[in-house]
Parts: C-alpha cells; structure tokens; sequence
C-alpha cells in the first residue's frame, strides 16, 4: 500500500520545477530597494518640477556635497536649491515665515535615502535643473545600490521615471 518508485519521481520532479520557478520569480532585495528610491526621487523631481512651473523660478537638484550642509543645516544626500548653479534654497527667501512670507515647500522634500549605500550621480552634469519652463533639456541621473543601479530620466517634455532597459 506505499507509492511507487515512478509516482515518488513524478512528486520529486513536480516540486523541483516548482521550486525552481520560485527562486526565479523571487527578486533581489537591493534591486526592489533600487527601484523603490528610484520611484520615489522621480516623484520628488516631479514635485520640484511641478513647484518650478508654479512659482516661476528655477529649481535644482544635485548630490549633496559631504563638506556642504543642506540649507537646514541638517545631513544630506541630495538637495534641492535655487538655481542652476547650486544655491541654498534659504538664501532666496527669508528665514522668518509669516503669512506674507510662507515657508519654502523646498525644506518639506525629503534629503536621505531610504535605504543606506544609496549613491546617485547625475550623467552629463552637475545639477538637474527643474523649470521653470516647460521644455527642459533631456536629463538623468544613475542610482547605485551595491552592485545594482537604474537610471531615472526625462526627455524634457515627459516625466522623470525609471528607464526600462538603460545600461549600468
């Protein structure tokens, strides 16, 4: 009343396909963490952008400088600014907010990675300028996980988002 050496094979080959694809199905970590700081830095170059358009001056972005501190005076590993040569965004505006003089909604974008070891440099430039016209020059920008990395870009006319496909 037992199995068969034939069934017992047929069982053993059935879950060492089906083990096999789940590896394969599974994705690397540092490539889910890439594509997740990747999406998000679209969407804050998007907001940026959008903030550029709005209020018709020129916005920045850059990789922040170990030996510069952010306009909040606070640790950073990319930074949005006025202009395209980096300034602080705080030298714009005025320190003190009232209702005449409302904060910069540059100092509530986020200036850290989420994920530890994430490295970015811009192709092509210094600084990612943001507007405020509507038509920008074609940008982009590698992000390095490890050994990991995807591009973020735009055409000028589109978007920032991930490249499908772009090199390392």
């Amino acid at each position: 009343m037992g199995f068969t050496l034939l069934e017992m094979l047929v069982v053993l080959t059935v879950l060492a396909l089906a083990s096999g694809l789940t590896a394969l199905a599974l994705r690397d970590g540092a490539s889910q963490r890439l594509e997740q700081e990747g999406v998000r830095l679209a969407a804050l170059l998007e907001a940026a952008r959008l903030e550029s358009r709005t209020t018709g001056r020129t916005i920045s972005w850059s990789v922040a400088s170990p030996m510069r501190p952010s306009p909040a005076g606070q640790a950073a590993d990319f930074q949005f600014g006025d202009g395209a040569p980096m300034a602080t965004a705080t030298a714009a505006r005025p320190a003190t907010h009232s209702a005449v003089n409302p904060p910069d909604p540059l100092q509530r974008l986020p200036r850290r990675w989420l994920h530890e070891g994430t490295q970015a440099e811009v192709i092509g430039a210094r600084v990612v300028v943001l507007g405020p016209d509507p038509i920008l020059p074609p940008q982009r920008i590698r992000l390095r996980l490890g050994r990991e990395a995807v591009v973020i870009g735009t055409d000028g006319l589109g978007p920032f988002r991930l490249e499908s496909g772009a090199p390392p």
